[in-house]
């Protein structure tokens, strides 16, 4: 298949999931490598069709890449100081993937929005764009500090995310009080 990652700078802990139709998917985090910011990174392997009009023919199966899933506003990642599937100015990290009933990658991952709070984000890829699942679910909707999924004031950290037989999203995740009680 290939290298995963193209952009010459630390990646670390890959997760990967493959859907029904065999279609793989990869997430990791990456460091920006002008800024140290760390990112999420999910790609697919298969065709980038923005590349296929400069294809004679139908795709070949060497046609097939890494295809980074981004929202269309957002830039792939080490274009901008923000990008990736977490496109946001926290640390993101430790991100873990599972595909829903009908073949999308859903997401999670730690964000470290400030000292002392880091809380679990969970996305799911539409075909076009990454969209919560269910609100809050990667924000802070009534801006009170305490975001996502986790939505707590400790610490929340190396989650992980499976989908039941009937579609049901579960995520778990080691959540800390304090430095000494998790």
């Amino acid at each position: 298949l290939g290298p995963v990652s193209n952009d010459a700078v630390a990646n670390e802990k890959p997760d990967v999931a493959v859907n029904n139709l065999g279609e793989i998917f990869i997430s990791y985090t990456a460091m920006h490598p002008l800024t140290g910011q760390r990112e999420i990174v999910v790609k697919k392997y298969g065709y980038d069709y923005g590349d296929l009009d400069k294809i004679d023919g139908p795709p070949a199966p060497t046609d097939l890449m890494w295809v980074e899933l981004v929202n269309e506003d957002v830039d792939l990642f080490g274009i901008n100081d923000t990008s990736g599937l977490s496109n946001d100015l926290a640390s993101s990290f430790d991100s873990s993937i599972a595909v829903d009933a009908e073949g999308r990658p859903i997401v999670v991952w730690t964000s470290n929005n400030f000292e002392g709070n880091m809380e679990i984000y969970l996305k799911r890829w539409d075909g076009d764009s990454w969209e919560e699942v269910g609100l809050g679910s990667a924000s802070d909707p009534d801006t009170d500090g305490l975001s996502g999924v986790s939505n707590d004031p400790g610490i929340s950290i190396q989650p992980d995310v499976a989908v039941a037989s009937n579609d049901d999203v579960i995520v778990t995740w080691v959540n800390w009080s304090d430095w000494q009680n998790y």
